[in-house]
């Protein structure tokens, strides 16, 4: 018997019509236009759960982590300053300004990128979880390949019958 994995980023799934809940979500756009927020910044909202793997996808859109901790990340990503705070809900709140007018295009260019970085981050994870545990579940890894769409296909293959005798 076995087992056929294929982890695919969530931004195509999310193109092909499905969800990926859990992940970052999906990324709206919260362009106000109140008297408090500035022409030169946008706000934008999103759910990253985990802060180690979206510091790592900070830097790999070739930013750079100013601070990260519990509910807040900031960033320098070119010239924008992304500035994130988690709320009770989990939902991150993301912050994008520079000295420069930031129009919403560029932002979610930007949070796009970070989400796709996140995503990856979170597949690499996912697989690995499955190749460390695969042992211990009754099951020995015996094809990993990275297709050329960046999905990841996991053949897994039982090592012990499934009713235990």
């Amino acid at each position: 018997m076995s087992v056929s994995l294929l982890l695919v980023p969530a931004v195509i799934a999310a193109v092909a019509g499905s969800t990926a809940a859990g992940a970052a979500g999906a990324i709206g756009a919260l362009a106000s236009s109140s008297a408090a927020q500035s022409d030169r910044s946008l706000v934008v909202a999103t759910r990253m759960r985990d802060l180690g793997l979206l510091s790592q996808a900070v830097v790999d859109i070739h930013g750079t982590v100013a601070v990260a901790d519990d509910g807040h990340l900031s960033a320098i990503v070119g010239d924008l300053r992304l500035d994130m705070t988690r709320g009770a809900d989990g939902i991150w709140a993301a912050h994008i300004d520079a000295v420069r007018k930031v129009d919403v295009e560029e932002a979610n260019t930007l949070m796009l990128a970070l989400d796709r970085a996140y995503l990856a981050r979170v597949q690499q994870a996912v697989a690995e979880r499955i190749r460390q545990n695969a042992d211990a579940a009754g099951f020995h890894v015996i094809s990993d390949t990275v297709e050329a769409d960046a999905s990841v296909r996991l053949v897994l293959q039982a090592t012990t019958s499934a009713g235990g005798s």
